[in-house]
This record gives C-alpha cells, structure tokens and sequence, in this order.
C-alpha cells in the first residue's frame, strides 16, 4: 500500500539488506506518507530493526500514524506565525526574557531601547538595561517568573535606553515558553512623560499645601449635584479635625462652627448659593483644646456654560492672631488713652497750681528788682536779675504746657472754617514780630475746611512764628500754599531762614527738644509739639522738608470735608 516512489525505493535498497542488515533507515524513526486501501495517503513514522536469521536479515518494522501529531504541529506554526505576526505589529513594545536575557524583540520594543537592530540587544542580560535603583526590583521579578512561572503585576520601573537616558517603564510580565526556555513574555510602555507630569503635579500640590500652611489658609470646593465636598490639609487642620475621621459636608462643616455663629454661616451659604457673592464672613471654631480659632471664609459659585450652578469653591484663613493683636492693641489704646487723659489732666492741674505761686515769686522778685536795683553790690543786682528770668521762663513753660494740654481736652467741635480767615487772625496776632523783623508773608487762596478755628490760627501762627524767629541775615520771606491730593488738603509754610540738618528733622517736634540755647532763640521747645497734636486731633499729620542754610517747609494736612 505504499506510493510508488516509496516502493521504487525499497526494492533498490532491500536485496542488500537482506545480505548485510545495513540501511540508512535502520535503528532510526524516519517519517513517510502511507497509503490505505481506498487510495488516501496519510503520515507515518516508521522505525526499523534488523533481525538475522541463519544466513538472512529480516526487518522488523513499527508503524505509527502520525496524523494527530501532524495536525497539531501544523496549527501550532500557524499559530506562532500568527502570535509573531501580531506582536511585530504591535504598537507596544514587547519582548520576551529568558535566562536573564533578551531573546526577542519586537520593533517597538527596538525603538524604546534606541536599538537599530534586534543584534544591538538580541542574548544580552536585561539588567544590563535596568537602571540601578530599579535592578533590586527586576532581579527578583525574573526569578519569579522563570523559576516560579508566576505572572510579575503591572509596575513602574527605570530602564535605560542604549544611549544611557534614563526611561520611565510601565509594564507587565507573563510566563512564557521560548524555543524551549522558561522565561517571560514582558509587555511594556514609557511612561516618562506621564511620570514627569505627575511629579510636577505632586511638586505643586505639596507647594499649594506648605504656602497654605504658612500662610493658615485652606481652600475647599463641594460639588452641588452630588454634594461631594473636598479640603485641603490645610482646611482640616484649621477645623481641627483629621482627614482620617472626618468627611467634609455641608452638614458635617456647620457642626464646627460655634455655635452662636452657625445661623450666620447657613445665612451665608444660601448667599453663596443663590449667587449674591456676600462679603467674607468671620466666624469662629471651637477646638478639642478649648480654645477658639477665628476663621475668616469666603466663598464663590461657579457656573457651567448655561449659567447653571455647578460648583461651590472657597478659602478659609485663620485670623486668629491678627483679631487677638487687634483686640490687645485695642486694649492698649484704651490704656494709653486713659494714661495721656490722665497725663493732660497732671499737666494742666500741675501747671494751673504752679501759676499762682510762680506769679507770686516773679512779682516780689520783681519788686526788689525796682526797689534795690543800684542799691545793693553788682553781685546782689546780676543774682536779682537771674531770678527775674528764670520767673519769666518758668511762667511761659507753664503756659506752653497748658496750651499743649488743652490741644485735645479744650478743643473746640469741628466746623466750616475758612483757612484764610484763620491765616489772618494768625498775622494779626503777630504783627509786632513782623513789624520788627521786616518779614513778608504771602499766600496762596486757601480752602474752607472742617476744623477747630481757634487751633488752626495757633498752627499758623506757630509755625509762621518760627519762621520769623529762626531767619537768617535776610529779612524773613514766608509763603503759605496748599494743594489738594486725594483725600486731603495738604499745607505748606515755607521760609527761608536757617534750615535744619537733616538729622534733626524728627526731633523738633518732640515736647522740649531744642537745637538751639534759649540764649540764641528764645522759647521752651513746645510749640512744634503743639502744631503736630493739632495736625493729628484733625486726622492729618505734620512733617518738614529742610536744606541747612536755605530755609525748611512745614507741611501739614486736614482731610477733605465729607471724605
């Protein structure tokens, strides 16, 4: 039943196995196609031994159908040319692992590399590509899954491309079987950029996190459709209440809040929602401590393209020192108050008592002086004339003091004054000075304001005073001007006597500082003290620019009526 080309074949070589049991085919599985009965072919594999009888070799021959066997190695090369296919194809890179070594590679895994060729990679070991802080981890992964044939999870590890970059690898490994080997079939992909990305990400919400601890603010956001709320650390912590513990709502929010201040808050929020933009509130939180934190919130609704409301989003700031600074600097201003009340009362019972006894010394020390005068020694005249000074002094410090004292608590109400008006009363008052000194004052129109008429003369009349005082050789030039910037009226007396060195300029106008001895510039150093708590009864403030040797401008300012 065999072909006719296996059967030309056996009768060319048959006669001499006969004589000397020698065949090619002899002790070896050679495969043939038989033939059956009906003419159908089919695979075998045939095995033949030689077996002498007296003067003759016999064969003996075992016969297999090997049909089954041939069907499945068919479909498996179809099979592997059909894997093959696919993964030379893949997008993704993919190679295959065994004995620590790539044994395949397809050409996506050929680009992710930095291979050319599969020969730049083909049979070299895998670590040799593995970063060293990840070989640890690759290390054990291929002893699992050759020795173990378990599957490796998907991870993240650093492969090196042949140019040394460094490579973000996410992957997976199964075991496979190649060309007889155990080892893995490895898929895997760059995720560099993504890596990058989420450590960028990762390097700014820890940025977001440590600027709001140090600034105490947490930001929140609470989603209205379904009511999920989120918090920042920072948020949790100004709450006191741990992320672990506690789920943010807008019920479980409420419940933090002191409780005298949660009507507030729920008034609030249904601003908020209703899309009003309310000013910030102010709340305050009770903690586990017993204390109380003060929280300063605010909130904003955000609006999808159709104007719907989406979104709640907002921030919290812990205001808590700045309320118990502003609550302690309260407290001292209550106390500095009631001690300058205090002070101005001393000063003006001080001085009012000291009146009557001073003018009693200065007025007998005054008559010995008109009695005696030529008629005691010189020493007796010069000690009666120091003491007539000195009476004279103390009487014009008791009424600087007293005029420095009754800035605040003699002060008249506040009311339209015309600034020119005053201007005048002050020149009228010093007419004798500026007869004497030749000094010429002009003046620029000046504006009605609201203040007390009476000390508005008196910081003229000061500062023009000065101006006449404190002249040079020339005789005293003065001009008065002002401009409006902003909210206030800004004044300016401008001279051109002596100046003042630029490190006295602060403290001329502290009470009794002089620059000068009374004997050069009469007067108790009070009056610049005087002008600037007059400057700052009125809510302004007082100051001067100087040039020594080519005069100074006193400038102070009174706010605009109505602003």
């Amino acid at each position: 039943m065999a072909p006719a080309a296996l059967r030309r074949r056996f009768e060319e070589v048959f006669p001499a196995f006969l004589k000397t049991g020698q065949g090619a085919a002899v002790g070896k599985t050679t495969e043939l196609t038989a033939r059956r009965k009906d003419g159908s072919e089919f695979p075998v594999d045939l095995s033949l031994a030689a077996v002498q009888k007296g003067q003759e070799w016999h064969a003996v021959a075992l016969v297999r159908d090997i049909t089954d066997r041939k069907r499945a190695e068919e479909a498996l090369r179809e099979s592997q040319e059909g894997f093959r296919s696919v993964v030379e194809n893949a997008p993704e890179a993919i190679f295959v692992a065994a004995q620590g070594c790539f044994r395949y590679l397809n050409p996506a895994a050929l680009r992710l590399f930095g291979a050319t060729s599969d020969s730049e990679l083909l049979n070299q070991p895998v670590l040799e590509h593995v970063h060293p802080d990840s070989r640890a981890y690759v290390t054990q992964a291929i002893q699992q899954v050759e020795k173990l044939g378990a599957p490796i999870p998907p991870w993240v590890q650093k492969y090196l491309r042949l140019d040394g970059t460094v490579l973000d690898i996410e992957g997976s490994v199964v075991p496979f079987i190649y060309k007889g080997e155990k080892g893995g079939l490895v898929f895997v992909r760059d995720v560099s950029e993504r890596t990058r990305a989420e450590e960028e990400l990762r390097a700014k919400e820890y940025l977001l996190s440590e600027s709001q601890s140090i600034a105490r603010v947490g930001s929140w956001e609470a989603t209205l459709q379904s009511g999920a709320t989120t918090w920042t650390p920072e948020a949790f912590r100004l709450f006191g209440v741990s992320p672990d513990t506690f789920v943010p709502s807008a019920e479980t929010f409420v419940s933090l809040i002191h409780p005298d201040d949660q009507p507030a808050m729920q008034a609030w929020m249904g601003a908020c929602l209703a899309g009003l933009e309310p000013p910030d509130l102010e709340f305050r939180v009770p903690l586990q401590d017993g204390s109380v934190r003060y929280i300063n919130g605010r909130g904003h609704l955000v609006r999808d393209a159709e104007h719907k409301p989406v979104r709640m989003v907002g921030v919290v700031q812990d205001i808590t020192d700045f309320r118990r600074s502003e609550e302690l600097l309260l407290l001292r201003t209550e106390e500095l108050k009631r001690s300058n009340t205090e002070l101005e009362q001393f000063a003006y019972v001080a001085s009012h008592d000291l009146q009557e006894p001073l003018r009693m010394v200065s007025s007998y020390m005054q008559l010995l002086a008109r009695r005696y005068q030529g008629k005691l020694d010189s020493d007796a005249d010069e000690f009666i004339a120091f003491a007539v000074d000195g009476a004279k002094r103390m009487q014009q410090l008791i009424n600087d003091l007293l005029a420095f004292s009754r800035v605040t608590t003699k002060g008249h109400d506040f009311k339209p004054v015309e600034a020119d008006a005053s201007l005048k009363q002050a020149l009228a008052n010093l007419t004798a000075a500026i007869g004497e000194s030749q000094a010429i004052v002009t003046s620029d129109p000046l504006p009605v304001v609201s203040a007390d008429s009476g000390q508005l003369t008196q910081l003229f009349q000061n500062l023009i005073g000065n101006a006449i005082k404190f002249r040079g050789k020339e005789p005293p030039r003065v001009h008065v001007s002002v401009e409006r910037q902003a909210k206030e009226w800004v004044f300016s007396v401008q001279d051109n006597g002596i100046g003042i060195e630029p490190r006295h300029l602060d403290r001329i106008f502290v009470i009794f500082q002089r620059l000068h001895s009374a004997a050069e510039y009469p007067g108790t150093g009070i009056g610049l003290a005087i002008c600037k708590k007059i400057a700052e009864r009125h809510g302004g403030r007082l100051w001067v620019t100087s040039e020594p040797g080519a005069g100074s401008t006193f400038h102070f300012t009174i706010p605009v009526k109505g602003l």
